[in-house]
């Protein structure tokens, strides 16, 4: 059971990955309707919410509450293209742009490394997702490395 918590550090929902998931379900299971959120680690909340500390952005969960341990500021996503809603949907002006829950956090001159699986070097679409990120965290004046 791993709890989620937003950019406020409140509580949101919990995500579970069985030992065995359910075929169809993926590994992560959640409360159906869910909202796409940023996971906040509660330990570092305070050095997300402050531009003074570099960030690092994670996919999964676990990977965040390792980073989290070691009081590494970290922001999780729920897989490569869930830093995102879209703008404009079904249109031909379709667009991803940063989830909300990024408003809160401050991006103009932030360090800030984003940290996939190693599968970026050869999965186009995880290169196509980091791609349109990095695009939109530095539209918000971040600085990635």
């Amino acid at each position: 059971m791993l709890p989620i918590y937003g950019v406020d550090g409140e509580y949101r929902y919990s995500r579970v990955r069985p030992d065995n998931p359910p075929p169809n379900h993926g590994k992560y299971i959640q409360p159906a309707g869910t909202p796409n959120v940023l996971d906040i680690p509660r330990a570092v909340q305070s050095k997300v919410l402050d531009a003074n500390y570099g960030l690092v952005v994670v996919e999964g969960e676990r990977k965040g509450d390792a980073l989290a341990s070691l009081d590494i500021p970290v922001v999780v996503v729920f897989g490569v293209w869930n830093w995102s809603c879209k703008a404009g949907k079904d249109t031909p002006y379709e667009t991803q742009l940063l989830l909300p829950d990024f408003e809160s956090i401050p991006l103009h001159g932030r360090s800030v490394a984003l940290v996939f699986d190693a599968d970026i070097h050869t999965n186009h679409s995880i290169q196509l997702a980091v791609t349109r990120f990095a695009h939109r965290l530095k539209e918000r004046g971040a600085q990635l490395w």
